[in-house]
């Protein structure tokens, strides 16, 4: 019920349009408020939540930029929680959890995340990563819609995250996934090296095995939902010792 989810709820009043909007969500009362007073040092407006359920409920009506979960959460899990807020919201996402191997990252950025974060969590290096993925949301929302066309009809729509088919349907992509195709419509071929900076705006650690594997879920999930909004099958091609191609079959609007 909202009277059992929202008793258990910190929300911020609006905040203009400049100021980033983030809701934090931890069962764990202390180290929610820790995340959420990192966060608003930045001058970021925070709401709290200890479930996923009411933080769920509030995206219809709140223009969350960032929203920053706990894996582990009661009822809802943080996984699950990602995957339905990336279908209702282009908010970015970033995951917590206790859990420090490869493996947990890569399935939290295959169920929507746009980045992972293993507790304990540093304060100044979450304000930043806040900021940044905030930054990029506002920006995106803030841009003209772009596309770029990939064959068969299906289009890229930057600024709405989605791939949209010839007939009209939308397929949503989560923040890496839409980089990645960015990216890789403005290039002939890129390397893992190149997709893994693409998805963090700056020199990324490509020595880091976690990197590049977070670049190969991303490329199979984007695959997949090019499949189902009917973009030829060769789109998107490895190419063999050097990285990948989108080889879309109409002219490319490059977008900027």
């Amino acid at each position: 019920m909202v009277t059992a989810y929202t008793a258990h709820m910190i929300r911020a009043p609006s905040p203009p349009n400049a100021v980033l909007n983030v809701i934090v969500i931890d069962d764990d009362a202390i180290n929610r408020r820790m995340l959420a007073d990192a966060v608003r040092a930045t001058g970021a407006k925070v709401s709290e939540t200890d479930n996923a359920e009411a933080m769920l409920m509030l995206l219809p009506t709140e223009q969350f930029a960032v929203i920053v979960m706990d894996v582990n959460l009661p009822g809802k899990d943080g996984m699950t929680a990602a995957a339905e807020a990336r279908r209702q919201s282009d908010a970015g996402i970033i995951l917590v959890s206790v859990i420090r191997d490869a493996r947990s990252r890569s399935q939290a950025i295959g169920m929507g995340a746009d980045d992972f974060l293993v507790k304990p969590v540093d304060r100044q290096e979450l304000a930043a990563r806040v900021q940044r993925l905030g930054a990029r949301v506002l920006a995106s929302r803030a841009a003209s819609p772009q596309r770029v066309a990939l064959g068969n009809g299906v289009q890229l729509d930057v600024h709405r995250q989605q791939l949209l088919a010839a007939c009209g349907n939308a397929k949503a992509l989560t923040n890496g996934e839409t980089r990645l195709a960015l990216a890789l419509s403005r290039h002939s071929v890129c390397t893992r090296e190149q997709l893994a900076v693409s998805l963090h705006d700056n020199v990324a650690d490509t020595d880091d095995p976690g990197n590049l594997r977070t670049v190969d879920t991303l490329i199979a999930r984007l695959r997949k939902k090019l499949a189902t909004a009917g973009a030829p099958p060769d789109v998107l091609r490895t190419v063999r010792g050097v990285g990948y191609a989108l080889v879309a079959a109409e002219p490319r609007n490059k977008a900027t």
